[in-house]
């Protein structure tokens, strides 16, 4: 079963390319992450889209 956010696949729903499956079920939570090469410098742009993604996504 693949469960993806509904932003992501409104535009499938809406075409009927996807259906809801268990349209009542609701996953308990999503986990996220944030990866990028190891490195001691995370670039200013790299902070600010993972600020804003913990700030949207919260």
């Amino acid at each position: 079963m693949l469960v993806a956010p509904d932003f992501v696949v409104a535009d499938d729903l809406a075409a009927g390319r996807l259906r809801r499956l268990l349209p009542r079920y609701e996953p308990s939570g999503y986990t996220m992450f944030a990866v990028s090469p190891p490195t001691r410098f995370v670039t200013p742009k790299v902070r600010a889209f993972v600020d804003f993604l913990v700030e949207r996504l919260r």
